[in-house]
């Protein structure tokens, strides 16, 4: 948790009354120092972002540059960027907030994008207008069905899924938006195979939030075939909440994955204090490799560096037998790409794949 600011200082109780404020904090909302101390949290911040406050304020824990739509004593609304703490009573017990504010910019271009990207994302939210789809994950070796990672699509919109849940990042709505698509992949998942794993993906925020185990619990998916895929485009900044969930986790049964290994903050470093019982190699590492002996070496590393941990390799991305053989030869454990299969709500599909066994013969569908 960052430091707040001394600019634009508040104070609330565990009610959201606010019980000081600074005079650059009241100036903001257009109210006079006196006055803004009558207010409770829920008369300056939109109905739907006051909403997502108490969530944070249920779980006991503070909050770090979150943008938050506010109410202007004009009736006007402004986002605002914020970060505060827990204060803490004489037992350790959380009896209020400490924070500081920003106002953002007002009757911004960005600011109208930011209130209609938030919109948006409430009435998917709402709506539950998430589809869940599934890409097959088969063994190497034999090419049989062993998983399925779920994933979610935004019909009707002609913004990517990357981009729903990084704009719901730019909100504040990451979490919520992921719980949601976490849901709505298991409830689809029931009708996939019952002897294959179900992975599905959380980033970092979202995996130390007790709100993930309640809907892992709550769901139709037995804990033991489910597996969770920590997406990190952004790095972790607390190991030691992530681990303590990551170990609440293990002891439920539910599997670790690490994603994109050999891109972005997914380093060795990482993957090593993780431990997952699975590394999934990204794309990157993967195109093209039948041709680039130096990403064979690195797939190699990645490989040798999974067997050594006990983990599972799967290699993500591929789309042509080239690339498969030459991961067979490197010893890679499972694969997953269009070559297999592209993600799909089809059952008929699914059903196919797993009445027919092996998908293919990799042994001899390309020769040496």
């Amino acid at each position: 948790m960052i430091a707040t600011t001394e600019a634009d200082p508040w104070e609330c109780d565990m009610l959201g009354n606010i019980t000081y404020a600074g005079p650059g904090f009241a100036a903001h909302f257009g109210y006079e120092l006196a006055e803004i101390k009558q207010f409770n949290l829920r008369e300056l911040i939109h109905p739907l972002e006051y909403e997502r406050l108490t969530e944070h304020v249920a779980r006991g824990v503070g909050w770090q540059g979150e943008r938050w739509r506010c109410l202007l004593s004009d009736g006007s609304e402004q986002w605002f960027m914020g970060s505060a703490v827990p204060l803490l009573g004489p037992r350790g017990q959380v009896v209020g907030y400490t924070g500081s504010a920003q106002p953002l910019g007002k009757s911004t271009e960005d600011e109208q994008r930011l209130t209609d990207l938030a919109n948006e994302i409430y009435a998917r939210l709402e709506s539950l207008h998430i589809l869940a789809v599934y890409q097959p994950i088969v063994s190497v070796g034999t090419g049989k069905l062993v998983g399925a990672e779920s994933l979610s699509r935004f019909p009707g919109s002609d913004r990517s899924p990357q981009a729903w849940f990084t704009g719901a990042a730019e909100v504040g709505l990451q979490t919520r938006l992921e719980l949601t698509a976490v849901e709505q992949c298991l409830a689809g998942a029931t009708r996939l195979p019952d002897d294959i794993y179900v992975s599905v993906n959380v980033g970092p925020d979202t995996l130390v939030d007790p709100t993930l185990f309640d809907v892992l619990r709550a769901g139709p998916i037995p804990l033991h075939r489910l597996v969770l895929e920590i997406t990190e485009h952004a790095a972790i900044t607390d190991y030691v909440d992530v681990m303590r969930a990551v170990e609440g986790f293990r002891r439920a049964g539910i599997r670790i994955a690490v994603d994109d290994a050999g891109a972005g903050y997914a380093s060795f470093r990482h993957i090593h204090r993780l431990k997952p019982e699975k590394i999934k190699l990204d794309r990157t590492l993967i195109a093209g490799l039948h041709e680039d002996p130096a990403l064979r070496a690195l797939a190699t590393a990645v490989v040798s560096f999974g067997r050594e941990m006990g983990s599972v390799v799967i290699a993500e991305g591929i789309e042509v037998m080239e690339e498969l053989r030459s991961l067979q030869k490197i010893g890679i454990d499972s694969a997953q790409g269009y070559l297999f299969g592209r993600p799909t709500a089809n059952w008929s599909t699914w059903n196919e794949w797993h009445q027919h066994g092996p998908l293919f013969r990799m042994t001899t569908s390309v020769p040496d």
